[in-house]
């Protein structure tokens, strides 16, 4: 017999001396005046039961936390939780702190980039949304509600692109809001990435541009007296030359290139590898090489001469943003100004 406090536990080496006992037991705990909780005590012999918050296995010899006190244990942490982000509101009207508890919340989501923050938003307002149809709670989600709302944009066969976004939009919510995360839990990473290699498909790379490409291009758009036309030949050649992404070409500014006499100097202020804006600076020598023909060429000199002009144009970036707008059935330009 094991006891502790007011509960006990009785063990025997077989079904009929444990059943035994267990009447004995209750039958002295009556005659002592004792009322036993009859909800609570389990008098038929068992091999498993609940006892003290655990799970006593004795035909495998195992001992597991309840899911009952689990469960407990993880509302508790995320209670725990919510009183710490709670706590900021006792200082809210207090001056000195008041507009650092304003702009918690911003400093919190920069540590994403507004293009990811602006994707979970979206992603987080249909997992809402079909929480919502389902009578389910979003924030905080279960491992279960998560895995049924992942198990179902896998059988619709979503992208990997959806599947992702989707994940680490939820994760991220529940992360931002103080909550108890469902992602972070095993199975619920053994679905997501079970899903990611049911949903992959072989990636078909683009064809590289060739200085050939490169050549022909400058051959039907290279004329210095087109301005416009002479600033794409241009970008085209340094994003080749530098290996520049489409957003750091986009967002070069007159001022970020500086000319010497045999390379140039972009600084590049803002790229999807540089976190913390600590900025970085890409250096292209000349070779030599010019692209074209003999009448219609651009080399290092040729930039430098439109980077002038430029100069006296425009003083901001070198070139306009240009996006699809993707509508229903079609897709248009949209031009958005650059500062």
């Amino acid at each position: 017999m094991v006891v502790y406090l007011d509960d006990g536990m009785g063990i025997a080496e077989n079904f009929e001396t444990c059943s035994k006992i267990s009447k004995i037991v209750e039958k002295d705990l009556l005659l002592s005046g004792f009322i036993a909780n009859t909800e609570k005590s389990v008098w038929e012999p068992v091999q498993v039961i609940e006892w003290l918050g655990f799970v006593w296995n004795f035909k495998d010899c195992t001992l597991e936390i309840s899911t009952k006190k689990l469960r407990t244990l993880k509302e508790a942490i995320s209670n725990l939780v919510e009183d710490q982000w709670k706590q900021f509101e006792t200082y809210t009207n207090d001056s000195r702190f008041a507009s650092v508890i304003r702009d918690l919340p911003s400093f919190v989501e920069s540590a994403r980039s507004s293009a990811t923050i602006k994707k979970y938003k979206c992603y987080f307002k249909k997992f809402e949304k079909w929480c919502n149809t389902c009578s389910l709670e979003c924030l905080p989600a279960t491992i279960t509600t998560v895995s049924l709302y992942l198990g179902g944009l896998i059988q619709q066969g979503s992208s990997v692109a959806i599947l992702d976004s989707s994940f680490y939009a939820i994760k991220w919510f529940h992360d931002f809001h103080f909550k108890h995360n469902p992602c972070s839990d095993k199975f619920l990473g053994l679905i997501y990435e079970g899903g990611r290699r049911l949903l992959s498909k072989p990636i078909i790379k683009k064809e590289p541009i060739t200085p050939d490409i490169l050549n022909r291009i400058v051959l039907k758009f290279g004329d210095s007296s087109d301005l416009k036309k002479l600033r794409v030949v241009v970008l085209f050649l340094l994003g080749f030359s530098g290996f520049l992404r489409y957003s750091e070409l986009a967002n070069i500014k007159m001022s970020n290139i500086e000319f010497y006499d045999s390379y140039i100097k972009i600084c590049i202020e803002k790229s999807k590898t540089d976190l913390y804006r600590r900025g970085n600076s890409v250096i292209i020598a000349a070779t030599g090489r010019t692209y074209g023909s003999a009448d219609n060429e651009i080399n290092l000199s040729d930039l430098k001469q439109l980077h002038c002009r430029f100069e006296r144009v425009d003083n901001w970036k070198i070139m306009l943003i240009v996006s699809l707008c993707n509508l229903i059935k079609y897709h248009k330009l949209r031009i958005a100004t650059s500062q």
